[in-house]
């Protein structure tokens, strides 16, 4: 059992390792999984501890006027104990791990070393804020003030968390201007809220809340759309440069946005109601989601040389009609290419890259990844899963399931993973492995 206490110690018996250390292959899948064990070990011993003083309030309570505690005042305790100590304190110390954190520095590495500043000066800064608040006013009021501090605040969370979730999968994307013209939205519409607010009069105090959320809910589709192209974008990079569903894929990005977007909807619905009630749940998710997005973000610079070569690429438009014909140079490297992989079985390596097959046919691998482009109409990965998977069938046909188990042959055709073999067998033939018979199905090189 490892210890319910803050992920990041540098030392204890239960977590001797540091989350910083220079993780590799696939030590750093299981490293990351180890942190996001870490992430809900925490979270439970943050609310097992408020369920625990509000439950020794309301034994004192009892003892001394034989009732127990309002509801509302046991709500009143544990946001007091998550929003003054739980949340600030792992929220600080996560800045500051980010800041302190040693990682090798690197040109390619310039966008991710300003957005890992931003990050860390605001987890800073907003767990000094949340201190602040309790000690400015102790108490939510629901106000013109505080819904739009609410607002504001949740506003500028989207923007930092969508940058620099974005800077992870492109390297060049956090550029100054990139920052600048991101910032002009969210600026000119909080400045306008709040001169708004101390201008008018309290009727137009409403009309003024409603057009700032509705500006924000705006701002979070922006957000959705500039996401998923990008990592759209990202996701064929991966595709045209490694075979399999390789490790370090950076899965986490997604669903990073995924809880993000949860929590932005959550603030939308905190600032329309904004009580200890709904200030609670909220305060919890924010601290656990700041929890796992800081050590994922820590831990990308030494995930980052595993990807940094598909990174780089440039992604090869896929032809918008299929009888774009290649060029003869192209179809004879395709030839060559299919013949390498019938006689050498080089796709039955699951870590096998674009790369490693160009140096094998001693030509650039961006010309191989054109070939297969304009020829097959396809990414490289899929065009290596076609050779496994007419293997897998051939294996099949020749009995060879009697002897082995299935998660055997995927790994003997090249597929890191039972559960990637599956999806691709039957996208690729219509059935699973275990149902598959030569005389009823055909397939061939996808």
């Amino acid at each position: 059992m490892r210890c319910p206490g803050w992920p990041l110690a540098r030392a204890c018996q239960c977590c001797p390792r540091p989350v910083a250390h220079a993780w590799t292959g696939t030590e750093a899948t299981g490293r990351a999984s180890v942190a996001c064990q870490n992430l809900y070990c925490s979270a439970a011993f943050g609310l097992s501890l408020c369920v625990k003083i509000i439950n020794f309030a309301e034994r004192s309570q009892d003892r001394t006027q034989h009732a127990g505690l309002p509801m509302g005042h046991l709500i009143h305790i544990a946001n007091i104990i998550v929003s003054l100590f739980l949340a600030p304190g792992m929220i600080l110390a996560l800045g500051i791990a980010v800041w302190g954190v040693a990682y090798t520095h690197c040109e390619s590495l310039a966008c991710y070393a300003r957005a890992r500043r931003i990050v860390g000066a605001t987890f800073v800064l907003y767990g000094l804020a949340l201190v602040a608040e309790h000690f400015v006013n102790s108490s939510i009021v629901v106000d013109l003030v505080t819904r739009l501090v609410i607002v504001a605040i949740s506003m500028s969370q989207a923007y930092l968390f969508t940058l620099t979730l974005l800077t992870l999968l492109d390297v060049e994307f956090l550029s100054a201007r990139r920052l600048r013209g991101e910032a002009v939205l969210p600026l000119l519409a909080t400045m306008a809220a709040f001169t708004a607010g101390a201008l008018c009069p309290v009727a137009w105090h409403t009309p003024i809340i409603v057009a700032y959320q509705v500006t924000y809910g705006l701002l979070l589709l922006h957000y959705i759309r500039l996401f998923r192209s990008h990592y759209a974008y990202y996701e064929q990079r991966m595709d045209n440069y490694f075979s399999d569903e390789e490790q370090h894929r950076l899965h986490w990005v997604r669903n990073s946005f995924r809880w993000s977007l949860c929590i932005g909807v959550a603030a939308l619905v905190y600032s329309v109601f904004p009580c200890e009630a709904t200030s609670l749940p909220f305060m919890l998710a924010a601290m656990s989601y700041y929890t796992f997005y800081g050590i994922h973000f820590i831990n990308y610079a030494h995930i980052f040389p595993h990807v940094a070569s598909a990174l780089a690429e440039p992604v090869e438009p896929m032809p918008q009609e299929q009888t774009t014909m290649p060029t003869p140079e192209e179809q004879e490297l395709l030839a060559t290419a299919d013949r390498l992989m019938d006689t050498t079985s080089l796709y039955t390596d699951a870590g096998l890259t674009i790369a490693q097959v160009a140096v094998a046919l001693g030509r650039p691998h961006r010309t191989l990844s054109a070939a297969i482009s304009h020829g097959r109409h396809t990414t490289f990965k899929a065009y290596v899963n076609g050779f496994r998977v007419a293997k897998a069938c051939r294996l099949i046909g020749e009995g060879w399931l009697a002897h082995h188990t299935i998660d055997a042959l995927g790994a003997e055709c090249g597929f890191s993973s039972r559960v990637h073999f599956y999806r691709i067998f039957k996208q690729a033939t219509g059935v699973s492995p275990s149902e598959y018979t030569p005389e009823g199905n055909n397939t061939g090189k996808m």
